[in-house]
């Protein structure tokens, strides 16, 4: 006897049939493969700058001949050579160097070259003040540089004390002038000497200068 029924056969009972999709797989040659493209997003910074404006500045030469020298700077000026025959050129040029007062106390000297390195200041004997002076380094080391610098080598001085200045003869006084009264009374007196007496008499001379007595 078949009882025909409703219920549905149990899952297990039941196998699904599921067809795969057929791929063909087609190899690709060396020339067709494929390199994957990456767009380039721009940032929000980068557009941020991509809308601002560009200011173009113009460049500034750098020049290469710029001159050192400070301005109102002199050329150095030449050396003088130091010879016996100039050293007191060479000495007036290094005084103008220094102070006024210096170089009036310097000036008293009589300049002389020693040797090459050397200059001797004679002072006469009544300028001892004056050479004391000049013995000081407030006066004696800036002439000594300022004659180093004219002559260009390092230049000593040596200061000496002078000879006295010889004394001077004292000019004969005048005979102090005669009086009239003393005019007259020698007058008379040679007037009243035998000698004249004679020579009026015999030659007829006459009296005419009396010189003063000696």
């Amino acid at each position: 006897v078949l009882l025909a029924t409703d219920a549905a056969p149990a899952p297990s009972a039941i196998q699904p049939s599921v067809a795969a999709p057929s791929v063909a797989a087609t190899p690709l040659s060396p020339s067709q493969t494929t390199v994957p493209t990456v767009a380039a997003v721009p940032s929000a910074t980068t557009a941020a700058l991509s809308n601002e404006p560009v200011q173009v500045v113009d460049s500034v030469p750098v020049a290469t001949d710029a001159r050192t020298d400070t301005p109102g700077s002199a050329p150095p000026m030449p050396k003088m050579q130091l010879t016996t025959s100039n050293v007191a050129e060479v000495f007036a040029t290094a005084l103008r160097g220094v102070q006024q007062m210096t170089a009036s106390i310097a000036s008293m000297a009589e300049v002389r070259l020693e040797s090459e390195s050397k200059i001797n200041l004679v002072f006469p004997a009544e300028s001892s003040m004056s050479m004391k002076r000049m013995d000081l380094p407030e006066h004696r080391g800036p002439v000594c540089e300022a004659i180093s610098n004219v002559v260009g080598r390092p230049i000593t001085l040596q200061l000496i004390a002078g000879a006295a200045s010889p004394a001077r003869t004292a000019a004969p006084k005048p005979a102090p002038k005669a009086t009239a009264k003393e005019r007259m009374e020698r007058m008379r007196e040679i007037e009243a000497h035998p000698w004249v007496q004679s020579c009026v008499e015999t030659f007829g001379a006459e009296i005419v200068k009396v010189d003063p007595k000696q």
